[in-house]
């Protein structure tokens, strides 16, 4: 059975511009549309779109598409586009940290700079499933049941491994608690 989806990655996979190119032009304008549905600015969802193809280009080489090329740019075009919300919910809540703080002495922005590195540390030392569980629960806000069925793991499992990231956090913090 010919696969398409399989031949133009191959294509691609060895720099095969038009390729790349036609499926760009097949693709672009959908994939902006589902961008802008997320995102809701055509300017950010233009960059999203294209930071999705720079990368598919980029990588060619090991490129994994396991369904349609379609599926595969609508799931990299709504993770990037998730990844440019939460960027920017987040210099939103630092923007307001600063605008309700009128001094901040340098200690206290010592003590977030060794607070964010603690944090960091031990996020980067916990084993790589119960980091990627723990991200997926506190960056992305999924719920313990919407991870397992992700993983396609018990809840069990996945209330196990947050437990064991909680206790090295509550380890890594145990000065910094009040």
């Amino acid at each position: 059975m010919f696969d398409r989806s399989e031949h133009i990655r191959r294509k691609i996979s060895r720099g095969d511009i038009q390729s790349f190119e036609r499926l760009f032009h097949e693709q672009y304008a959908s994939m902006c549309s589902f961008a802008f549905s997320l995102v809701k600015t055509e300017s950010e969802a233009e960059e999203i779109v294209q930071e999705v193809f720079y990368r598919i280009w980029k990588n060619r080489g090991s490129i994994v598409v396991t369904g349609s090329w379609k599926s595969y740019l609508m799931k990299a075009v709504y993770n990037e586009s998730l990844m440019l919300l939460r960027r920017k919910k987040f210099t939103a809540g630092t923007e307001k940290e600063t605008e309700s703080s009128d001094s901040v002495s340098p200690q206290e922005v010592l003590q977030e700079s060794e607070l964010a590195l603690i944090v960091e540390e031990t996020l980067n030392g916990l084993p790589s499933k119960t980091r990627q569980i723990f991200q997926m629960n506190r960056y992305e806000g999924l719920k313990y049941y919407e991870i397992a069925g992700k993983l396609a793991i018990s809840v069990k499992t996945v209330e196990a491994n947050m437990s064991r990231a909680l206790h090295a956090f509550r380890i890594a913090l145990k000065d910094y608690r009040g």
